[in-house]
């Protein structure tokens, strides 16, 4: 689990982990809504949300990407030197 840097505080890749969450969760209510609008024969409003998901999709992979790469700088800064131990 990603910690607060402070009491009260966030750190980027903790923020950016919980946006990521809210569009995968965001994704799954476009693909809800796509497939009602199929099964009432609305396919191209179907066609848009589905359009609108993937896109989303996109943004919370990346998101989770960079939240990664934030968490791992993160724990490389907090590493004592290895230089020290020679």
């Amino acid at each position: 689990m990603l910690m607060a840097s402070e009491p009260g505080t966030m750190t980027r890749s903790h923020a950016l982990a919980l946006w990521a969450a809210a569009r995968e969760r965001a994704v799954d209510e476009l693909a809800i809504k796509a497939a009602r609008l199929l099964d009432d024969g609305q396919t191209d409003e179907a066609a848009g949300l589905r359009a609108a998901a993937r896109l989303l999709r996109l943004r919370a992979i990346q998101e989770r990407a960079q939240a990664a790469a934030c968490w791992a700088d993160a724990l490389w800064a907090c590493a004592p030197c290895r230089t020290s131990l020679q």
